[in-house]
């Protein structure tokens, strides 16, 4: 078996194994390997010859070799940009009287996820250097999953997901799983490690550094009460996972169409109204809407009473428009900052209520959205979700409202240091 990073995993074997579901091996340099969950099996036969067949991996694990019940102690994980999330590094510089360059290992921060699990971040160092030409020294910054007794791979999985989209919603960027180390109770810790690889795991080979300013909200911004917003967000996960879903849907098809990312961000939107218990999802109390009912079908011919009775199953939901308003009066304060006048909000609400029921319930009477309208509208689609889900993670208005305009406080900041400078310059 030959393996490269980013491509897709297979085993040729001379021979047949019927539905294997763990397979060992050993590399060229030794060390044990264990192949696991196989997507597909191609047989192919050969005449004259033998029967060969084709297994694909869904996991390849390194290090080890493993039972069909796949359990550790730990995973670590380095994602991509967790270093510029962070902000955290261990180098300190002198320049004087010489260059000299230091490391000591920033501090591990812990928090407690629930009764099983605790989330920590964690740094590794790496040194390397060419004789007589160059040193180089690199801090890697981990988040590590851990448990007091062995869990299952497909639990560690989920958590990995989980805080991965938390730190995609951060960074406002996919964030990808570059490392993922794993422990298993017999395991020296700090030494003996198994590397995990996810062969149909798309990653992009290069990432590029995301400034601060860039990003929704840094480590700092949360490291107060880290494990709160961390149990915030795996609670609410399973609270209103369809608007999670349909934004990390988003963020991670970089082929999507304008459209269907706008679709999708509505859709979010309908999606988390709906599951929120403190908004309104009738038109009318039910008492009241069955009273209309019965009105409205008892005045109809009987023979169309039974249809009619099916088409209203539905009619006392309330509407896509109101439910985008109650979304945005919940979070006025913000709004505000967004669309300063009512007369604006609903102007936005009727725009995206009409382009999004353009798109879904074609009518060749009616014109389509162009590009440029939805484009228009977008960006405030898209930050109204990210709302949503900062509220849900436990930022309060404030502390929104400063996130949603820090770039404009930094520049505010830096502005002034300016100016202080040229003051202290012209003395």
């Amino acid at each position: 078996m030959t393996y490269f990073p980013n491509q897709k995993a297979s085993l040729d074997l001379g021979g047949f194994i019927r539905n294997p579901k763990i397979i060992h091996g050993i590399s060229y340099s030794g060390k044990k390997i264990t192949l696991y969950e196989f997507l597909s099996i191609r047989s192919h036969h050969n005449y004259p010859g033998y029967e060969t067949c084709e297994y694909m991996p869904r996991i390849i694990l390194v290090g080890e070799h493993l039972s069909e019940e796949l359990k550790f102690n730990s995973i670590s994980i380095n994602y991509s940009n967790l270093q510029d999330w962070l902000g955290t590094n261990g180098f300190i510089e002198s320049r004087s009287p010489e260059i000299s360059i230091t490391y000591k290992k920033p501090e591990k921060i812990t928090a407690k996820l629930n009764d099983v699990y605790s989330i920590s971040v964690d740094y590794g160092f790496s040194c390397s250097r060419e004789f007589g030409k160059n040193v180089n020294m690199e801090q890697i910054a981990y988040i590590i999953a851990e448990s007091n007794e062995e869990r299952p791979l497909d639990e560690y999985e989920k958590i990995m997901n989980q805080t991965m989209n938390f730190l995609t919603l951060a960074i406002r960027e996919p964030v990808y799983p570059l490392i993922i180390n794993a422990r298993t109770k017999s395991m020296n810790p700090g030494f003996d490690s198994i590397r995990i690889y996810y062969p149909y795991f798309n990653i992009p080979t290069t990432f590029k550094s995301i400034h601060p300013l860039k990003m929704l909200f840094e480590f700092k911004d949360v490291s107060e009460s880290f494990d709160l917003y961390l149990r915030n967000w795996f609670l609410k996960y399973k609270m209103i996972q369809p608007t999670f879903d349909l934004y990390f849907d988003t963020m991670y098809t970089s082929r999507l169409t304008i459209q269907a990312k706008f679709l999708n961000m509505m859709q979010a939107l309908e999606a988390y109204h709906r599951r929120k218990d403190t908004m309104t999802h009738l038109d009318l109390p039910e008492e009241k809407h069955s009273i209309r009912m019965k009105n409205i079908i008892s005045s109809v011919d009987p023979d169309y009473r039974d249809w009619l009775g099916k088409k209203l199953d539905y009619s006392n939901e309330t509407y896509l428009s109101k439910r985008l308003e109650e979304i945005m009066n919940t979070y006025l304060d913000i709004i505000k900052g967004i669309f300063p006048s009512k007369k604006k909000r609903m102007s936005f609400i009727g725009k995206v209520t009409e382009y999004r029921n353009a798109l879904t319930h074609y009518d060749a009477k009616k014109d389509q959205p162009k590009g440029e309208d939805i484009l228009e509208v977008y960006p405030n689609v898209k930050k109204i979700v990210e709302l949503c889900l900062l509220s849900e993670l436990g930022f309060s208005i404030k502390g929104i409202l400063y996130l949603f305009n820090k770039e404009d406080v930094e520049k505010e900041i830096a502005l002034d240091r300016f100016d202080q400078a040229v003051k202290m310059l012209s003395k």
